[in-house]
């Protein structure tokens, strides 16, 4: 997803069953925990690792190792009205990255599932809100989890 491009995007609820948040079946699909459709703008994805210090036998620097960690993503969506709800820690979304040559079959898709929203804030006659999202590589295309 090319940063500045928007993206319609239609976001499921996550169910928060004594505080563990669980997410929806994929692929997504209907209207079931359908939480309603949004332009996503301003989409950054970013690829990081860990950093595991290694530490001699008398606890001085001596190397270190990455770790892959999962694709994250910050952007900012659209909120139609006042009345649209709002996008919460565990709703999740997937995009389709395209279609297959002769265009009837979609290609990999990936789900992300949102870790921190913001407040939504008027700008103009838009309403927006800041979310930070995490890539599901258990529930995105295989070709995905090599991120």
């Amino acid at each position: 997803m090319p940063v500045g491009v928007a993206i319609t995007a239609k976001f499921y609820r996550g169910v928060n069953t004594s505080g563990v948040i669980a997410i929806p079946a994929t692929p997504l699909s209907g209207s079931t925990g359908l939480l309603g459709t949004y332009i996503v703008e301003s989409a950054d994805p970013r690829f990081t690792a860990k950093v595991v210090e290694r530490m001699d036998q008398v606890g001085a620097d001596a190397d270190f190792a990455l770790l892959r960690s999962a694709p994250t993503m910050s952007a900012t969506v659209q909120l139609a009205s006042a009345a649209t709800a709002l996008i919460l820690p565990g709703d999740c979304f997937e995009v389709v990255l395209g279609k297959d040559q002769d265009g009837s079959t979609d290609l990999p898709y990936a789900r992300f599932v949102v870790t921190e929203s913001g407040i939504a804030e008027a700008q103009g006659s838009a309403r927006k809100q800041s979310i930070s999202l995490r890539l599901d590589r258990q529930n995105s295309s295989n070709s995905l989890t090599q991120f």
